[in-house]
């Protein structure tokens, strides 16, 4: 979007130039004047912090991605590709953020996965990677709704029959063949009736949820904890 209008201004510049060259005039101080007003109104007109046609620019693909996302339509490449070049480095971030807020929010499911898609390379901390993984979770949820009803009941009464007087339980599961991080964790005092869901991950969508939906074999792993420190 740039290339334009430095072609503009080249094209514009070139007559004056040779003009400049070629004649014998007392106009030279004139259209020097004239050619370096005009030239700053082009460059103030799109570079600076006062731009008017990047102000323009900017407005006309957020409404551009805002009307994709109310309509419920996949954000094609070409707006990516806008949004690059147009929307400042240390903004893109806060924006893409606020359009997944919005495409969830809305339940504008389409939309909401492009923009998934395109957005992980810009959550590089782990603080930032743990925002994005939580809109992925949040449109995991509303894409696949049984989601959030996987759960995982743990009874530990039979371990009455043991010579302990249980203190404390640590339940752990896990992907078997997967990564050595528990997809669920919970500490609990009761023998009984330990629930676990999606919400005792370490790290969101790297659950229980997730397992299921990708019929995935886990292994449960329970520690325990008795009076006379066995």
């Amino acid at each position: 979007m740039i290339l334009p209008y430095i072609a503009i201004t080249i094209l514009f510049l070139l007559p004056i130039i040779a003009f400049l060259f070629k004649q014998v005039t007392n106009l030279k101080g004139v259209v020097i004047g004239v050619t370096v007003f005009i030239t700053s109104i082009v460059l103030l007109a799109y570079f600076s912090s006062f731009s008017f046609i990047g102000n323009y620019q900017i407005s006309s693909l957020n409404n551009k991605i805002i009307q994709k996302i109310l309509n419920n339509n996949e954000i094609e490449d070409d707006l990516f590709s806008e949004f690059d070049l147009l929307v400042p480095l240390e903004d893109q971030k806060i924006w893409l953020v606020k359009y997944l807020n919005k495409s969830i929010s809305d339940k504008k499911i389409k939309s909401a996965e492009s923009l998934i898609a395109f957005s992980e390379p810009f959550f590089k901390t782990n603080e930032e990677k743990l925002v994005f993984y939580n809109f992925y979770t949040m449109l995991r949820d509303l894409k696949f709704p049984i989601s959030k009803e996987v759960a995982l009941m743990v009874d530990l009464s039979s371990l009455d029959s043991l010579e302990c007087s249980i203190l404390e339980s640590e339940i752990e599961v896990y992907i078997n063949n997967g990564p050595e991080i528990p997809i669920a964790s919970k500490k609990s005092s009761d023998l009984d009736k330990i629930l676990l869901d999606s919400s005792h991950s370490l790290i969101p969508g790297f659950d229980l949820s997730s397992a299921y939906l990708n019929n995935e074999e886990m292994l449960l792993e329970a520690k325990i904890l008795c009076e006379n420190g066995a």
